[in-house]
């Protein structure tokens, strides 16, 4: 995993630095990522299973338990540990930012070919979303894999699972239009991060997910820049990437 993350780094900053300009060849290194991707993912243990669970009808008991916060669409997942979530959840953004550079480089070779492949690509952007979102209440504490949500007792909050969460956070919500419910729920539970964990970073989030654009209608990739403008901008706030 960390080769790729290196190896997905080092293409974002040579396309912003502009050392490649190519679309072909940038959307040739991006492809050779989504397999490194994709293969990385399919030699994943047995132990690193997920199951996905649908709230009950009319229960306030996981929203209780996260401080308010309702699963999105009503759906939540369960891991074996903490750990396993958050490496899926660094999976699922390598996933994301692939896929926001193929797609903004696909629509610079206009074709048939390329306009199916970008649907495509808007699609996976928009299932690991709300695949982060999914992993919410079980990174909050709300539920484990020992015992149903509905009958665990809350634990302590945890400010580092909060910092964790806050940059799959930004891209889940980035991914969407301001005015999407997706955005919406982001800004939310940033709002709960930040408060209630102490975690000052997902304040800041809110600042720029209430006016930043979806990353699609940008050519430039610009989550990095934002973020680092806002991290310096705010008193305290650390980061490490």
């Amino acid at each position: 995993m960390f080769l790729i993350w290196c190896s997905m780094s080092h293409l974002r900053a040579d396309i912003q630095e502009q050392a490649i300009t190519d679309p072909n060849k940038i959307l040739a290194k991006a492809y050779t990522i989504e397999q490194d991707l994709n293969t990385w993912f399919a030699n994943l243990p047995p132990s690193f299973s997920y199951t996905t669970h649908i709230v009950p009808p009319n229960s306030y008991t996981i929203k209780q338990k996260c401080r308010g916060i309702t699963p999105y669409n009503n759906k939540y997942h369960i891991y074996n540990a903490f750990w396993i979530s958050e490496l899926y959840n660094q999976y699922r953004c390598m996933r994301i930012l692939v896929s926001e550079i193929i797609f903004s480089h696909l629509q610079k070779l206009p074709s048939p070919t390329a306009s199916c492949r970008e649907h495509e690509h808007r699609a996976l952007i928009s299932h690991f979303s709300d695949e982060i979102c999914h992993s919410i209440p079980f990174s909050l504490g709300a539920c484990n894999s020992e015992t149903p949500p509905e009958v665990r007792a809350v634990p302590p909050e945890n400010y580092i699972a909060g910092l964790l969460l806050i940059w799959p956070l930004y891209l889940a919500g980035a991914a969407e239009q301001l005015s999407h419910p997706r955005r919406r729920w982001v800004l939310h539970a940033a709002r709960v991060i930040g408060h209630s964990m102490g975690v000052e970073l997902g304040l800041r989030i809110m600042d720029i997910l209430n006016v930043a654009p979806c990353i699609l209608d940008e050519e430039e990739i610009w989550s990095d820049e934002i973020s680092v403008k806002y991290v310096k901008e705010g008193d305290g706030v650390d980061c490490a990437g």
